[in-house]
């Protein structure tokens, strides 16, 4: 779990604010195939930061719904409005009152990171079972595209970048990419 904390001090009042940003997903439809393939990716993605920041919820959970993150997979996504995949990053915010710091009271506002992720089924399933690497590579990337805009990250106008607005065969640099996932996750 990554999280930060901050004090700040708004109209008088002193308050913290603690960023939640883990990220705990829901897969639908929920089949033994579907929570394969993320599970995949979401393991080449932790065993990047050696920290797992993304994980999968299988069977029910104890979050909250406002604490979860969602991948829909859509058979004919592509076909209904042209595109493999579409995310959003969403926050919600609860302001509670605290004892502390001598029993004065405080604020605490818990700012909680969460996604939605919808991917076209066919392209995601089709190119999990590839044999052919180039067809894995294109899956992978578009995962992390967006997983990007989850993370909070626009379209680039590089056509090497993993936010590149299409989903292309040309070189990728990951490592540019992942650096601006840490940045984020960290701050």
């Amino acid at each position: 779990m990554t999280f930060a904390v901050m004090l700040l001090v708004a109209c008088g009042e002193d308050f913290f604010v603690a960023n939640v940003k883990r990220y705990y997903f829901t897969v639908s439809p929920a089949t033994p195939e579907n929570h394969r393939i993320f599970r995949n990716l979401f393991g080449d993605f932790n065993r990047r930061f050696n920290t797992p920041y993304l994980n999968l919820i299988v069977n029910g959970g104890a979050l909250p719904a406002d604490e979860t993150s969602t991948i829909v997979l859509t058979r004919g996504l592509l076909h209904a409005d042209g595109k493999l995949g579409w995310g959003k990053w969403v926050r919600t915010s609860k302001l509670n009152r605290s004892k502390g710091f001598w029993q004065k009271p405080y604020k605490v506002r818990k700012d909680i990171y969460t996604m939605e992720l919808e991917f076209d089924r066919d392209y995601m399933q089709e190119r999990y079972y590839s044999d052919n690497s180039k067809r894995r590579k294109q899956m992978r990337t578009l995962f992390l595209h967006e997983l990007g805009h989850g993370f909070q990250m626009g379209h680039d106008p590089n056509r090497h970048a993993v936010m590149y607005r299409e989903i292309t065969d040309d070189y990728k640099d990951f490592n540019s990419y992942y650096r601006k996932v840490y940045s984020f996750l960290l701050n």
